[in-house]
């Protein structure tokens, strides 16, 4: 058989053959799910200065500070979750992660109504950053979707597609809380409603994680006799082999320490 030829059972999306077992409506949940992702990242930025003047009241000569230090404490938590969030998503699977991460994004959206005190608005900016990773360990289920004769189309799709995505629902979404004043709702209604409507998004990129995903290396911990202290040698000796790795080539230790820089 010619090894550049493709099996029967797989199935294409226009030019992109995707491996064997994946068919289109595949591609369709990964990329709702992902659109869902990215555009939650960067609706936090919508709803900072929302929160900061109208619910907290923070002078404005004093917002740019608070929410640079909110922009912080947001990476923080991204960065001490997102090696072990890797190792829990091997550990759990990448469709399991996602979806308490998607649920996660989904509760915090909800609370933000809720944010009287500046020192709960920095609580949940963490708990959002732990989401964050978990959300960014666990999409990476895309690229086992693609055969490796379509990697590099698939993987310029599954960047371009997102974003171009989120960009509209920022556009949208960031007229909603106007438009909600203009209906005769209060501040913090409108604020209530905006992000009630919002984490439906996340809601439902769960659902469509629940329902449609599949996710070939998840391990079922019920399956095995380790107990947690094992789990967490595991976790760790994941994170271990991460730096030790890092260590031996030059070129995977700069991807990491760039991608640091990034963050």
């Amino acid at each position: 058989m010619d090894p550049g030829a493709s099996s029967p059972a797989q199935s294409r999306i226009g030019p992109i053959l995707l491996a064997p077992g994946y068919r289109p409506r595949h591609v369709v949940s990964i990329f709702f799910v992902t659109c869902v992702g990215v555009s939650m990242i960067e609706f936090a930025n919508i709803l900072t200065p929302l929160i900061l003047g109208q619910q907290l009241h923070i002078a404005p000569t004093k917002q740019g500070i608070v929410a640079g230090t909110l922009g912080a404490t947001q990476q923080i938590g991204t960065l001490l979750f997102v090696m072990v969030a890797g190792a829990l998503a091997d550990i759990l699977g990448r469709r399991a992660m996602l979806l308490w991460t998607l649920i996660g994004l989904f509760l915090c959206l909800l609370a933000y109504p809720f944010v009287f005190s500046v020192t709960l608005l920095f609580v949940l900016r963490f708990l959002w950053g732990l989401a964050f990773a978990g959300y960014s360990s666990s999409s990476t289920v895309a690229m086992d979707i693609p055969d490796n004769r379509s990697r590099g189309k698939f993987n310029s799709l599954a960047l371009l597609v997102p974003w171009l995505a989120a960009s509209g629902f920022i556009l949208v979404t960031s007229r909603w809380p106007g438009a909600f004043r203009g209906l005769g709702y209060s501040a913090h209604g409108a604020l209530f409603w905006t992000c009630f409507l919002v984490a439906l998004f996340p809601l439902s990129g769960a659902i469509v994680t629940a329902a449609f995903f599949n996710d070939p290396y998840k391990r079922a911990l019920s399956a095995t006799s380790a107990g947690v202290a094992d789990h967490s040698r595991a976790i760790f000796g994941k994170i271990r082999d991460v730096l030790a790795y890092a260590r031996g080539n030059r070129n995977f230790g700069l991807i990491l320490f760039i991608g640091s820089v990034a963050r």
